[in-house]
């Protein structure tokens, strides 16, 4: 059963579901459901006295393993973002256990997520024009395949095909494919943060759950793999972002551990959803009831995890 509050040391199984689930392996497997997810729903079930099982005992289980599996496979990114702000990483892991307990705290009331329209953050906006200067015709081609496939699947020749260009424009202006890459993650960072802040000024929480983030992919066999894992890839646009305004909202510095704690939680419970959520809504099939309404309280639960300001 996977462990609550979440298990600092790294469980590479996981890593393994991840790297199917980004190369679409999975979805061949049709139906394939996961016997720890249905265990750990089962443990759940037994702590509320055996009760039958509910969709509420699902979505707890699908936000327990969202964030177990997420640091499973981002502790990396996490740790080495958060390092920019403060040399003390090596606590992280045993503050973000330790704030993980929360999830499962129902003494801790839960934020209502007030519409849809809140846990459906689109990365970047509704402007989708296709730009004219050359650099920016390759970030958007190559963005939108990134949608679509990982990341060593995708070739500079598609890319620049995609572009309307010639596939030596790439090492002119960006010197390589994987310099590219790390101007779309940038430049999906800064789109997701800012659509993320104009529904919520304040806070990143609570987590996207009815739309996957377009380069989830991306991040992920980055992540995984190492790849692209230069200077110019870490910190994530995301996690700075998260950090200064988590920070802003609580009236705390940016070195602040809590604060390194909270955006660890959440950004790992994010990314683990969003890797994760075939798998989680196929095993949890049975007992989710409405699938708009379980997203929903799954990112409910996500508002646990936070301090509130003031």
């Amino acid at each position: 059963v996977l462990p609550a509050p979440l298990e600092p040391s790294i469980h590479p199984g996981w890593q393994v579901f991840a790297y199917l689930m980004i190369n679409d392996h999975w979805k061949r497997a049709h139906g394939a459901k996961s016997a720890n997810v249905l265990e750990l729903f089962r443990a759940r079930v037994s702590e509320t006295n055996g009760q039958e099982p509910t969709m509420e005992s699902a979505a707890l289980t699908a936000a327990t393993v969202s964030l177990q599996a997420g640091w499973w496979v981002f502790s990396d990114t996490i740790s080495r973002s958060l390092g920019h702000f403060s040399a003390d990483v090596d606590a992280l892991p045993e503050a973000v256990a330790n704030r993980s307990r929360r999830l499962i705290d129902e003494s801790i009331a839960t934020i209502p997520v007030a519409s849809p329209a809140e846990v459906n953050i689109t990365s970047g906006t509704d402007d989708d024009t296709e730009p004219t200067e050359v650099s920016d015709r390759l970030i958007w081609a190559a963005y939108h395949l990134l949608a679509d496939s990982s990341p060593s699947t995708v070739t500079s020749k598609a890319i620049a095909e995609r572009a309307g260009v010639n596939h030596g424009q790439i090492h002119h202006y960006f010197g390589s494919k994987d310099s590219l890459i790390a101007a779309v993650v940038t430049y999906d960072s800064e789109r997701f943060v800012a659509s993320k802040r104009s529904v919520h000024p304040s806070s990143i929480v609570p987590i996207q759950t009815l739309r996957r983030p377009s380069l989830w992919r991306t991040f992920t066999y980055l992540a995984m793999t190492g790849e692209g894992s230069a200077d110019r890839l870490q910190p994530t646009p995301n996690l700075l972002a998260m950090v200064e305004t988590t920070a802003e909202q609580l009236g705390r510095p940016t070195d602040d551990p809590e604060v390194h704690a909270q955006v660890g939680v959440v950004y790992a419970m994010q990314h683990g959803w969003t890797a994760f959520q075939d798998l989680l809504e196929a095993t949890l099939e049975p007992f989710i009831t409405d699938v708009q309404g379980f997203r929903i309280r799954l990112a409910e639960l996500s508002t646990r995890l936070v301090d509130q300001p003031g």
